[in-house]
């Protein structure tokens, strides 16, 4: 699986990288499938790691879909390296509000890399309140 846009390895999960628009389906249809302690999402969104030949253009138009060790969306983040530096946090600390907000507001964390989270969130949501959180 891949960290920091592609540049680094995590060994404990495997990934391939998919077109941008099969992303989403594709760790819907994993997780029906997967076994209690993994964990399927979209990862790297923005391939930086140069794998592709000659500089392709396209390596910044693929996804990735990975598949890990894990239980929550806490594993999610930790899985994908989040890295918030700029705000004074890491990865840990966006995991813990990420298990809380999963608890709380019963969001879907389907997408997570090195910047970046995607949620699906319940119309039942008070999401008036889970956006003052997130950008507090």
């Amino acid at each position: 699986m891949g960290a920091d846009f592609g540049r680094a390895k995590d060994a404990r999960g495997i990934s391939v990288k998919v077109e941008p628009g099969a992303a989403k389906a594709l760790v819907t249809a994993l997780r029906a499938k997967l076994a209690t302690g993994w964990v399927a999402y979209v990862g790297t969104s923005r391939d930086l790691s140069g794998e592709m030949p000659g500089g392709d253009p396209r390596a910044e138009l693929t996804h990735e879909v990975a598949i890990g060790p894990g239980l929550d969306a806490g594993d999610i983040v930790r899985l994908a390296h989040v890295d918030p530096v700029n705000f004074g946090l890491d990865s840990e600390d966006v995991a813990a509000r990420v298990i809380d907000w999963t608890d709380r507001y019963k969001i879907d964390v389907y997408m997570a890399d090195t910047e970046t989270l995607q949620a699906e969130i319940p119309t039942s949501a008070d999401i008036a309140k889970l956006a003052v959180e997130v950008a507090a």
